[in-house]
């Protein structure tokens, strides 16, 4: 009994600290998040306080997930020997670490390979868990981000600088990057800061959020705990919010028809508030959507030019290479399905979907069901679009939860 309590309180940690991204325990390495180290510790405390039918089932899916990685590894790094003169260190792509010139064995192969297993072991131990008992913990851990989040926002808005006083994960060499980016706007006369809370960036914060109020309406969450996580993700004034929003409405709209008469007050109230400052929102509209989409801005030419460059560059790979990639961690472009293509291959890529529209086809129509189906492929296609983040622990918090629900366990 006392290891049963141990084991919960072990996993309401790491559940409240999952969403926290951009604070390091130990500042000079990287990947040291709460968390993540949370995630590793589970090595130790699985064996050790989980009952033997579920240390079984943990092992058995753990040593599963190591095979599946091994296959990767073998083939991709097969491919890169039969073609060893590999324009790896010239092509038109982002490579994780440009310093390492290296095409076998990179370095980054094994660095980025510890973010997939700390993934994994989340995702195990989530799966071995009895999750009502954990549902409140999420609760309680996204609203703290939400909150943190519109702190940042109100402090902007006051004062013009940033008021994170948690973060200080930084990236690059010279580890001169910070790991949670103050993007800001200015929209008609006002200066605001894009919400971001403890992440990369708000596009990362939407990825990571959509799906948690998602499941929060499908689970009939709290209107005030609802409103805070909407708000915050409003306020991210990200396309990857925008997309989220449009694919899970899409779902809810194909799973129980229009709701009319939503749609008529949304529409009512949404035009009267354009109306009380129109140039206010037209100027929005422009920066978020417009100058995004024809690629006038940063983010947008950006994106899209690198996707081609890497999309590319596995167009010219040999076919070994086309199946099974060039090297898990080997490249990161700006979005997830040119770099998945070229660090796992066809067969990564659609494995990737598998994963994700597997459980989205069997799940049933009830309201909870319908939520986590939102949640899926809203996640699915933001990633492979708009966010090249795999390592973020929430968003894959839904796909075993999805699996856990199939099976009943919930």
């Amino acid at each position: 009994m006392q290891a049963r309590t141990i084991s919960s309180a072990y996993i309401r940690m790491m559940l409240l600290a999952a969403p926290a991204t951009s604070f390091l325990v130990f500042p000079a390495i990287q990947g040291t998040t709460p968390a993540y180290i949370l995630c590793f510790s589970s090595m130790l405390m699985v064996p050790v306080l989980m009952e033997s039918e579920k240390f079984v089932l943990w092992l058995r899916l753990l040593l599963v997930s190591l095979f599946v990685w091994c296959i990767f590894f073998v083939f991709s790094q097969l491919g890169n020997l039969v073609e060893h003169e590999s324009n790896l260190l010239s092509a038109d792509i982002i490579l994780v670490d440009p310093l390492d010139t290296r095409v076998v064995l990179r370095g980054s192969l094994f660095t980025q390979s510890l973010y997939l297993f700390a993934v994994v072991l989340f995702a195990l131990l989530i799966y071995i868990t009895e999750w009502k008992s954990q549902e409140k913990t999420l609760r309680w851990a996204s609203l703290l981000m939400a909150g943190y989040g519109l702190y940042e926002f109100i402090y902007f808005f006051l004062f013009h600088e940033s008021g994170d006083f948690i973060s200080n994960r930084m990236f690059g060499s010279d580890l001169d990057a910070s790991g949670s980016m103050t993007q800001s706007m200015v929209v008609g006369s006002l200066w605001i800061m894009r919400v971001k809370s403890l992440t990369g960036e708000p596009s990362m914060y939407a990825l990571m959020m959509m799906p948690v109020w998602f499941y929060a309406k499908a689970a009939k969450w709290p209107l005030t705990e609802r409103l805070v996580l909407g708000v915050s993700l409003l306020l991210t004034f990200s396309t990857t919010a925008l997309l989220s929003y449009m694919v899970g409405s899409c779902v809810a709209i194909w799973r129980k028809g229009v709701p009319w008469r939503k749609i008529i007050v949304g529409l009512m109230v949404t035009g009267f508030i354009f109306l009380m400052n129109v140039e206010f929102f037209l100027d929005l509209i422009d920066q978020v959507v417009l100058a995004k989409a024809l690629g006038e801005n940063l983010s947008g030419a950006e994106r899209s030019g690198t996707m081609l460059g890497t999309f590319q560059y596995w167009l010219d790979l040999n076919w070994i290479s086309q199946l099974f990639g060039v090297g898990f961690g080997y490249v990161r472009s700006t979005d997830f399905i040119s770099t998945l293509i070229v660090n796992c291959g066809l067969v990564g890529l659609f494995g990737f979907m598998w994963i994700f529209l597997k459980p989205f086809s069997m799940l049933s129509d009830e309201d909870i069901d319908i939520g986590l189906k939102q949640c899926l492929l809203s996640t699915m296609l933001a990633m492979l679009i708009a966010v090249s983040e795999f390592s973020y622990l929430i968003p894959w918090l839904f796909l075993v939860l999805s699996i856990k629900r199939i099976k009943g366990e919930f």
